[in-house]
């Protein structure tokens, strides 16, 4: 089994994702080409790859993980809080003092923080806690059983809600079940941390057939159910995906690694977290007629916007060092004239 901390792919396969969740914010369904809705659609192992990550390191020793969960639950709060104040002004600024205010002080500032893709942060926090609820309530069992329930009301409440007959009472509840998919997904990942790693075969059919049975889906879903082919956030094949992306990296441990892993072990998340600040800069930009095509412009926005979010922190990250430099150079200083005195 490798070291999933030392895995130089999965780090650099952080990046992809944190790529892709830029390409599935750039643009809406109706202003966009069909050809990029369908890429879209198969962007959204994305999400679904940083919680099963989150699990496979969590994974490594069974016996650390309330520890491990104890650390990382207030570490994510403090999160949650810091990007919530960066995108404080924007809600200002789009809903004016009074209205923020209001989102401030709603239910939905704890589920989402003051933006909408933040509900990642919370939904990582609530899952995190349930585990840790499931594991020390010695409810182990109870886990693949609750897992299973939940992805099974996530596609009922959300893509496959069509099959189900009006006022079947999960109407408009799939926010509420895509929140809770982080216990499933952190699931999985506990099971791949204590399996043997998946054969390259396997794990390409895993990684391509999901892909392929995505577009299947909502192939199958537009013609028998009438729905728009590229509303879909979580499908069947969703899952398979994510987990075949994670079994090929843990395969080939240093295939990619340098600069590219460095940047995705250090800066997905922030990608994650200041991605949708660029997107609003690149909106007012004055741009070429290119980048308004349909086509080449979604692409184009999503190569501009993630990179200025990547450079933003490699920017952070010098200042950081920066400032810790200098910080240690003046208790060094001070260190040696307490020296000399004494």
């Amino acid at each position: 089994m490798h070291t999933e901390s030392r895995n130089h792919s999965l780090d650099a396969t952080r990046l992809l994702a944190a790529l892709c969740v830029v390409g599935l914010h750039v643009g809406t369904i109706d202003t966009v080409s069909q050809a990029w809705n369908l890429v879209r659609i198969e962007m959204r192992w994305a999400v679904p790859f940083f919680f099963i990550l989150t699990g496979l390191h969590l994974g490594s020793d069974l016996s650390l993980i309330p520890t491990r969960i104890a650390l990382l639950v207030p570490r994510l709060i403090r999160m949650l809080v810091a990007a919530s104040l960066l995108f404080l002004p924007v809600l200002i600024i789009s809903r004016g003092f009074a209205g923020a205010l209001q989102e401030v002080f709603s239910f939905d500032f704890l589920r989402s923080g003051s933006y909408f893709h933040l509900w990642f942060i919370s939904a990582l926090i609530i899952g995190l806690l349930l585990l840790q609820t499931l594991l020390v309530s010695n409810a182990k069992r109870l886990l693949k059983h609750v897992s299973a329930l939940l992805i099974l009301m996530a596609l009922l409440s959300g893509s496959y809600s069509v099959i189900l007959p009006p006022g079947y009472g999960l109407e408009g509840t799939f926010a509420f079940f895509r929140h809770l998919l982080a216990l499933p997904c952190l699931f999985i990942g506990l099971v791949l941390a204590r399996s043997p790693t998946l054969a390259n075969g396997s794990a390409l059919a895993l990684a391509f057939g999901g892909a392929a049975l995505q577009l299947l889906e909502v192939l199958m879903l537009q013609r028998y159910a009438g729905t728009s082919p590229f509303a879909h956030q979580f499908l069947l094949g969703t899952l398979p995906m994510a987990v075949g992306l994670i079994s090929l990296a843990r395969n080939h441990a240093t295939a990619i690694s340098g600069r590219l892993s460095q940047w995705g072990r250090q800066h997905s998340l922030g990608i994650y977290i200041v991605h949708p600040l660029w997107m609003l800069v690149y909106a007012r930009l004055p741009l070429p007629q290119l980048a308004s095509h349909e086509a080449l412009g979604p692409l184009i926005a999503t190569a501009v916007i993630f990179c200025a979010s990547l450079v933003s922190m490699l920017v952070l990250e010098r200042i950081r060092l920066m400032i810790a430099q200098l910080i240690r150079r003046r208790q060094d200083a001070h260190g040696g004239v307490h020296a000399i005195r004494y």
